[in-house]
């Protein structure tokens, strides 16, 4: 559990640092909790508390050549109060790299890169993240716009069950971002807030409601990149 928030804090620190022309995820992450909080307390009708779906395409931006990417997931600080599974980074980064494979792309983790280079280098970057963080950064950044086309940034900002006037309801918000992984231009974004009631001949959880969202945003990006792919 430590290394899964340490390789957090790390993938957060270096997707930080690169360029972006689309809203900051934590205002629009702020504005997602409070209609959540208003959702948790109010228990009214759903339409009333959904937050509104927002897609971007880079439509200057040819992604034909995209095949290797980076999968970031992570839980934005001051988020954790809506996500009540500790394995929900875990499930989201398994459903999105098994969706984005089936798809044809090549994915890793940033966990899986650090064990790569730390094998690799005979050094120990988990520790030296936290010895010498500049060098750290530097040797991941350095391996990542060497190794990869684009990254994959998705920021859960819910991830929970919440009671309902006659059920518990199944609740996922995800913010994902698709950014080049050398120039750190913006290529797709997708943000969405799935809620489905949880009933007895139909259940939910939110791991449900993370296959539905990713099943829309990776759809949508391999269509972007195989009509790119086709343009001269």
């Amino acid at each position: 559990m430590k290394k899964n928030i340490l390789c957090l804090g790390i993938a957060a620190s270096f997707l930080m640092t690169m360029p972006t022309c689309s809203a900051d995820a934590y205002d629009i992450g702020y504005q997602i909790g409070q209609v959540m909080g208003q959702s948790a307390s109010q228990q009214q009708n759903d339409s009333a508390k959904t937050v509104q779906t927002s897609e971007y395409k880079n439509e200057n931006y040819n992604a034909g050549k995209i095949k290797k990417i980076l999968l970031v997931c992570s839980i934005p600080d001051g988020f954790s109060q809506f996500v009540d599974d500790n394995y929900a980074v875990q499930n989201s980064e398994q459903i999105i790299q098994k969706r984005l494979e089936g798809k044809g792309f090549t994915v890793e983790t940033m966990d899986g890169i650090m064990s790569k280079l730390s094998q690799e280098k005979n050094i120990n970057l988990y520790y030296m993240v936290k010895s010498d963080p500049q060098q750290a950064y530097s040797i991941i950044g350095d391996y990542v716009k060497g190794n990869f086309d684009a990254t994959c940034d998705v920021k859960i900002f819910s991830y929970e069950m919440i009671p309902g006037q006659a059920s518990m309801r199944a609740e996922a918000t995800l913010d994902t971002t698709f950014t080049d992984a050398k120039l750190g231009i913006p290529i797709y974004s997708y943000r969405r807030q799935y809620i489905r009631a949880s009933l007895l001949l139909a259940p939910n959880s939110p791991k449900d409601m993370v296959e539905k969202i990713s099943r829309i945003f990776v759809n949508n990006f391999a269509k972007k990149v195989a009509s790119d792919a086709k343009k001269k």
